[in-house]
């Protein structure tokens, strides 16, 4: 598979690139949901050094790295009091976030229920928008802010849709990291399905936030973590992480004692009532190839939608990917198994009814993605 720039701002190349970001070092987190973003986010949070919290939605709209420093006292309030509105010179379709244009969800920034609960008042958070000339300060500000309150050293901030801004954020922090969470599609699409999408829904969210790490990742700031590797084998998972990290793998095991004595922070408990495991429960490999436990029917319409919902060709030539980037296709470049009937399904073996469902808009649509004809 040939991997590009992702969205490395194109005509520059990735050793080229001036920084213009601070010496704040922060650890990005991202990936699809129901990946096991939140798993790792708790777990790093039991280490000593490490201050990951809930999802602060700071760090995934690309544009507010470079347009930030140009709003206004009133634009800057809009933006702590009401998130990412119309009101701002920003693009909030799904171009920017990467999800179906009716949900709500990617219009949070810096979450004011979690921010409430942390003690930072509107007021608090939008003066540290005024003393801020730069997007990157305003984020060191926060994030200082929180190491301190929390007594750590370091920050790693979770959001799912981080995964969505990991070349701006690359570039804009030039010693900040990011680790992206990946976990078998089959089983991502099945859990999804327990948060309200469709097998097709939670498709399409799949492969549009799991294609976004392939042109990085050999880049050295990048770290894939496969969900199955670490719930089978947490310490060496752990000790290959924190060797990223520059931490020392002596934790791992402490790290991994704590994750479950310790009880979750009550914000990161609001949207997990649909989970049935809580990310503080014992790490066990229950949750692996729950997809095989599927009916027959259920299994025949992910096999469908795996082999012939495709990223569209122009979201691969912006990744840098060659067309086309199916399911089965990205299953294959993670190593996850994909033999026998998972191979080679004809279209004219499609179910009428499974292809009429993939043309049928809902809430969720995502306008990234299209059937291969």
């Amino acid at each position: 598979m040939h991997l590009g720039n992702g969205d490395w701002p194109r005509g520059r190349t990735r050793e080229k690139m001036s920084a213009p970001g601070t010496e704040f070092a922060p650890v990005m987190i991202g990936g699809c949901g129901s990946s096991g973003t939140s798993l790792l986010s708790h777990l790093l949070n039991c280490s000593d050094r490490f201050y990951c919290g809930p999802e602060w939605y700071l760090l995934y709209n690309r544009e507010l790295y470079t347009k930030f420093s140009s709003f206004s006292h009133e634009q800057k309030k809009t933006l702590i009091t009401k998130g990412l509105t119309k009101e701002l010179p920003l693009k909030l379709s799904a171009n920017a976030h990467g999800y179906g244009r009716k949900v709500s969800i990617t219009t949070l920034f810096f979450h004011s229920r979690y921010r409430n609960q942390a003690g930072i008042s509107d007021h608090q958070a939008f003066e540290w928008s005024l003393l801020s000339h730069t997007f990157c300060e305003f984020i060191e500000t926060i994030g200082r802010w929180l190491l301190k309150k929390a007594g750590k050293e370091r920050w790693a901030e979770k959001t799912p849709l981080n995964c969505h801004a990991i070349g701006t954020f690359l570039e804009h922090f030039p010693k900040g990291l990011y680790v992206h969470v990946i976990r078998d599609g089959r089983d991502v699409v099945l859990s999804l399905r327990q948060r309200g999408f469709t097998l097709r829904n939670g498709l399409q969210r799949w492969l549009y936030d799991s294609a976004q790490i392939l042109p990085f990742q050999d880049h050295n700031r990048c770290f894939v973590l496969k969900y199955e590797t670490l719930v089978s084998n947490p310490i060496p998972s752990l000790n290959a992480l924190l060797l990223f990290l520059g931490e020392n793998t002596a934790q791992s095991t402490a790290m991994l004692a704590r994750a479950t004595e310790n009880p979750i922070e009550q914000a990161e408990r609001v949207n997990l009532e649909a989970w049935r495991h809580r990310v503080n429960d014992p790490i066990s490999i229950r949750s692996l190839n729950k997809w095989k436990a599927e009916t027959e029917h259920n299994k025949k319409r992910l096999k469908s939608l795996f082999a012939h919902v495709t990223l569209k060709p122009d979201v691969c030539e912006k990744l840098g990917l060659e067309y086309p980037i199916t399911g089965q296709r990205l299953l294959s470049s993670f190593g996850y198994p994909v033999l026998g009937e998972w191979h080679a399904l004809p279209t004219q073996h499609l179910s009428i009814s499974i292809r009429k469902s993939f043309d049928r808009v809902t809430a969720y649509d995502h306008p990234y993605c299209e059937w291969l004809r």
